[in-house]
């Protein structure tokens, strides 16, 4: 009975953090945003971003960033949020060892006006064929444990500043994720 009642029980506290993690995300997805906008050198934001995973075994991430892209306009903490789900993400997906993400930021002069491109591409699985037409919707997701949230928050965020998210897999295996960011978003009611 002790064994039972322990196995039980800590099929309860499971349950719990996994509600209190559901939660959580639907409360960041839900919540009215507003944006807290500075000026962002991403020579310097993306590898103080990427600080959490630079002890990570599980994850290698390369970055590409020329020294000559102009400052972005942008809410550092939302951004930080992005950059970390789409890592996770890419983590989650896989069921190799470690998984490779590269990460590349540059300048989109043949947009009008110019625009950041950030591609993240990874070395995992890709996007399963049944969820890539509606990724970004919340509760999309393939993952045991996955709300289903995090690339709907992602995808908020990119257009709380203006831009857009794009994802597709690679021929060569594995998915990219591309957002256009404005290097100075329109302020609206929502940045304000």
């Amino acid at each position: 009975n002790a064994e039972f009642l322990q196995l039980m029980t800590h099929t309860i506290i499971d349950q719990v953090e996994a509600m209190k993690r559901m939660v959580k995300a639907f409360s960041d997805y839900a919540r009215p945003p507003k944006l807290e906008l500075a000026e962002l050198s991403l020579q310097s934001f993306l590898p103080q971003a990427l600080q959490l995973y630079a002890d990570d075994a599980r994850v290698q991430v390369e970055l590409e960033v020329p020294t000559e892209l102009p400052p972005l306009h942008a809410d550092r903490d939302r951004l930080r949020q992005v950059v970390l789900n789409l890592v996770k993400n890419a983590l989650e997906a896989s069921s190799e060892a470690e998984v490779k993400v590269h990460i590349e930021a540059q300048l989109a002069q043949e947009l009008e006006p110019p625009q950041i491109r950030l591609r993240f591409c990874d070395s995992g699985p890709g996007i399963p064929e049944s969820v890539i037409d509606h990724l970004f919707e919340p509760y999309a997701t393939t993952k045991p444990k996955g709300t289903g949230l995090g690339l709907a928050i992602v995808k908020r965020i990119v257009e709380e500043h203006g831009g857009s998210l794009a994802a597709e897999n690679r021929s060569e295996g594995g998915a990219c994720f591309t957002l256009l960011l404005p290097l100075r978003p329109s302020l609206t009611e929502n940045t304000a």
